[in-house]
């Protein structure tokens, strides 16, 4: 019976919350309207150096965590206020983007941080 009641709010759960959701200080950019407004945004791909040397966004920025002063450094010199930043990396719920997306904001004073909705693996591919 235990186990009954303990089913009805999990069943629930999964029924309407089964999609990914970025959190609140952060909103999803769709990746088939961020691909026709590409050039709007300065990118920032966060996934390991090997898997952005071997294709990326065009124009993005690698952010290597481990070197966090120095790729602040190279979106510093790209970025002007107003520009929208937009982080990704290889899936949805990308720690590593969710951590370099409240860094980027703290540093930049900005709220005009995106999360890339899917990541790298929901970038359209010609």
């Amino acid at each position: 019976m235990l186990l009954c009641i303990a089913f009805v709010p999990a069943a629930a759960t999964l029924h309407f919350d089964l999609k990914w959701k970025p959190p609140a200080e952060f909103r999803d950019l769709k990746s088939l309207e961020a691909r026709d407004r590409q050039y709007e945004f300065v990118w920032i791909d966060v996934r390991q150096k090997e898997r952005f040397d071997s294709n990326h966004i065009p124009g993005a920025i690698s952010f290597d965590e481990n070197e966090a002063a120095l790729a602040l450094e190279s979106v510093r010199l790209v970025w002007t206020p107003g520009k929208k930043i937009v982080v990704y990396g290889e899936g949805t719920g990308s720690d590593r983007a969710l951590r370099v997306a409240r860094l980027i904001q703290k540093e930049f004073k900005t709220k005009d941080v995106y999360l890339l909705e899917g990541g790298w693996a929901a970038w359209p591919r010609n």
